[in-house]
């Protein structure tokens, strides 16, 4: 059903031009995703939660506004333009196009032309009220620092309109003439380089307040441009009906996180890492070959490569950031963490419905999710630990760099007497909720991935 229909049915010729239609469309829709939020946002959530977090958030704001806390000086001031930044460099061009508009209204070129001017209003009331929301949250942030008036703040908010405005012309742009895996990371080194931009305009701007209209200027220039191409593209009513299926999960979709089995989508591209059939292991028996199998798909899959990036980054940082002899402690916490969750993984693989028809023995099945798990670890694990070998090394030289051998193999050592720990507990977990292992016959072949 469309989010579009208000119920009557009164043929009225003036309600399907661009403006009206629009405008129903957009109220239809955020009266859609209310109905969908109340479900969760009842009134005990809002008596027990919302109105403690905004009373106790805006007193807090409030003491921070007339009197900053000490440690707020040290914050350098590239942080709060970050944030700022960041959260301008997140929107999408909306049109609220439907799917049974392809078969009249679309082919109508004035009709096509009206909604995206109406898409491109929406998208700067949007990051208008973006301005005058963020902004002003920041200001214990920029209360003390040194060239940030009111007339600075003013005039960050009209730069970061239209600073959105652009980048959501460029996200739009560059999402219509690209596929795969490269548009993902172009997009994100494209949005990486254009908050750092922003910071360093901004931090320019505190100097010279002049800057901002510079700025502004090429900015406003750059958006005109692209907005015009926009206007005048043709053959993007797939994608306007792709964006709008991304908006409408985006906005209900967490409301059904924890409430239903998510499947991943089947898709026709071909995977970024292990396109080819390769062997893992050089052993082909049962505990090998189900090993490999997983490894194959979860390394295909580009969600699952983000979270272990994110994770080896986020363990980097853990190791990197505490004193030298809290790292050593960190670091052997941190496989726990990791094996946990590929444990989770390899469950949940099992689960899966192709992969359930085959039956094997559960010390097979926990043998071969064992050796997976390790070879998954395993470089992450050596990546930390070559990174306390490092500072091991800088920090005290001459024999303290033996570590670049001592501490990888200590690793090593460590990741298999933990892997068995992390399977047991699995187990037990599984013998509490009542689902202790069935043996059933094994299984002699697993298919080549």
């Amino acid at each position: 059903m469309s989010l579009g229909n208000s119920g009557d049915d009164t043929f009225k010729i003036g309600r399907y031009r661009p403006i009206p239609l629009f405008l129903e469309r957009v109220s239809a829709y955020w009266k859609f995703v209310w109905k969908c939020w109340r479900t969760a946002f009842d009134w005990t959530v809002l008596l027990y939660i919302v109105v403690p977090a905004i009373w106790i958030g805006g007193g807090t704001y409030l003491d921070w506004l007339r009197d900053p806390p000490v440690w707020m000086s040290g914050i350098p001031a590239a942080l709060p333009l970050a944030v700022v930044g960041l959260v301008f460099s997140g929107g999408r061009l909306r049109t609220f196009a439907d799917a049974g508009d392809g078969l009249f209204l679309n082919r109508n070129r004035t009709w096509t032309k009206g909604f995206t001017c109406m898409g491109l209003v929406y998208s700067a009331v949007v990051h208008a009220v973006l301005s005058v929301s963020v902004i002003p949250v920041l200001l214990p942030l920029w209360k003390n620092g040194e060239g940030y008036s009111a007339g600075f703040l003013m005039a960050m908010a009209v730069f970061s309109v239209l600073w959105g405005m652009s980048w959501t012309l460029l996200r739009d742009l560059i999402s219509r003439t690209g596929i795969g895996w490269w548009k993902r990371i172009f997009l994100f080194l494209l949005r990486t380089a254009s908050v750092a931009l922003f910071v360093g305009v901004g931090l320019m701007a505190a100097k010279s307040a002049s800057f901002w209209g510079v700025a502004a200027g090429i900015v406003g220039m750059v958006t005109i441009g692209i907005g015009w191409l926009r206007f005048r593209a043709r053959g993007t009513f797939l994608h306007e009906l792709g964006l709008e299926r991304e908006a409408f999960l985006s906005a209900v979709g967490w409301l059904l996180r924890d409430t239903m089995e998510k499947k991943p989508l089947p898709k026709l591209s071909r995977p970024v890492f292990l396109s080819r059939s390769v062997t893992l292991f050089r052993k082909r028996g049962t505990i090998e070959r189900l090993a490999e199998s997983w490894i194959k798909s979860l390394i295909r899959r580009f969600d699952n490569v983000r979270l272990l990036l994110f994770f080896t980054v986020l363990g980097a940082a853990a190791v990197g950031l505490v004193p030298l002899f809290l790292s050593f402690a960190v670091w052997l916490v941190l496989p726990l963490l990791l094996l946990g969750w590929l444990q989770g993984q390899w469950r949940y693989w099992l689960s899966e419905d192709f992969v359930s028809l085959f039956r094997w023995e559960e010390a097979t099945a926990e043998k071969a999710g064992e050796k997976a798990r390790f070879m998954l670890s395993l470089p992450i694990v050596g990546l930390w630990a070559v990174e306390i070998a490092v500072r091991q090394g800088l920090a005290y030289g001459g024999a303290a760099w033996i570590g670049l051998a001592v501490i990888p193999a200590a690793g090593w050592i460590w990741l298999r007497a933990v892997n068995p720990m992390v399977t047991g507990m699995g187990r037990f977990r599984r013998q509490l909720k009542g689902g202790a292992a069935r043996h059933v016959p094994e299984v002699t072949e697993v298919p080549d991935a």
